[in-house]
Parts: structure tokens; C-alpha cells; sequence
């Protein structure tokens, strides 16, 4: 595989025209003798798949060990999981808070209604009330103009009674006065109309 810029002729196991150093050795250099001698290019090491030297570290399990010249993969990890797991964590509380608000609305909705109907009803009743005391209160001027009216029909009416006693004792009396008959007479039809 070339890269934009690259040689067509590099080869990756080549540094400078050389095979890549070992651990602990600058190139073109002997082996100082410290450490563990470094494989010659070529030679095996040890790679995914195949147990380390003698003294040599572990690898944990699961990762790799890369073969010299190629970069080890990193194992993949579960973000794109979390996120996918987060958002719909996220996505149900929305759904359920949602939901309660929803349930919230409705509910003061139907007791805003119930309200509303009650202020209706006793609107209702209270026009219903002033109605009747309108009446109550013409009832009431009728009723009033009504025993004046009897009051002063009575009146009347004592005053013709009071003539007419008067003629009827005067009657009995057997009045020798005919002037004063007369009068009683013409006292009585005043009075009584």
C-alpha cells in the first residue's frame, strides 16, 4: 500500500534502507549487552498466538500482541452502546415525563370543567333568584296598592255603613223630623255612591 508522497518502491519493514532496530539498540549499532538480546531481522518473535520468552510479560487476555511493522488494533470498545443505551434511557424518562404532564394537564383540565359547570350552575341559580325576587318585590307593590286601595274602599264603605245606620235608627226611631230624615237620607247616598 503506497501513500500521496510516498515512493512506490518503499518497503514498511525498511528504515532507512535498513530493517527496523530491536529494543534497546539505535541502528547500525552492536548489541550493548544489556537486556535481552534482540531477534535478528527475520527471526520469529513473539506473537499473537504464540507464548512469550522466558521471563518475558504476559499479555492480558483478549489483547494482542502486534507483529513487528504492523500497529496492534485496539479492541473495540462499547461506545457507540452507551450512547445508543444512554439515549434511550434519556428517551423513555422524556416519554415518561411526558406521559405525567400529560396525565397532569388532563386532570386539572376535567377540574378547571367541573369548576366551570358549578359557576354556571350557580350563575343559573342566582339568576333564577333575582327573577323570583323581582316578582316577590311586584308581588309585594301589588299587594301593598292592593290594601291601600281596601283600605280607602273601606273607608268608603264605613262611611256608607255609618249613613246607613244612621238612616235605619232614625227609621226605627220613628223621626217625627222629616228635614233630618232627608238629610240622613242624602248622607247616605254620598257615602255610599
Amino acid at each position: 500500500m503506497t501513500y500521496p508522497g510516498q515512493d512506490p518502491n518503499h518497503d514498511p519493514n525498511q528504515v532507512g534502507g535498513q530493517p527496523p532496530a530491536g529494543y534497546g539498540q539505535v541502528p547500525n549499532t552492536p548489541p550493548t549487552g544489556y537486556g535481552p538480546p534482540s531477534p535478528a531481522y527475520g527471526q520469529p518473535t513473539a506473537a499473537y498466538g504464540q507464548a512469550p520468552e522466558y521471563g518475558q510479560p504476559q499479555p492480558e487476555y483478549g489483547q494482542q500482541q502486534a507483529d513487528y511493522g504492523q500497529q496492534a488494533t485496539p479492541p473495540k470498545s462499547g461506545g457507540k452502546k452507551t450512547g445508543i443505551i444512554v439515549v434511550s434511557i434519556i428517551a423513555v424518562l422524556l416519554l415518561a415525563a411526558a406521559g405525567a404532564f400529560g396525565g397532569l394537564y388532563f386532570s386539572a383540565k376535567n377540574d378547571a370543567d367541573k369548576a366551570t359547570s358549578q359557576v354556571a350552575a350557580k350563575d343559573k341559580a342566582l339568576a333564577d333568584a333575582d327573577t323570583q325576587l323581582k316578582t316577590a318585590k311586584s308581588q309585594t307593590e301589588a299587594a301593598k296598592s292592593a290594601l291601600a286601595d281596601a283600605k280607602s274602599t273601606n273607608s268608603s264603605v264605613q262611611k256608607c255603613a255609618d249613613a246607613g245606620r244612621a238612616l235605619a235608627a232614625a227609621g226605627l226611631a220613628q223621626e217625627q223630623d222629616q228635614a233630618k230624615v232627608q238629610q240622613l237620607g242624602v248622607n247616605l247616598v254620598v257615602a255610599c255612591g
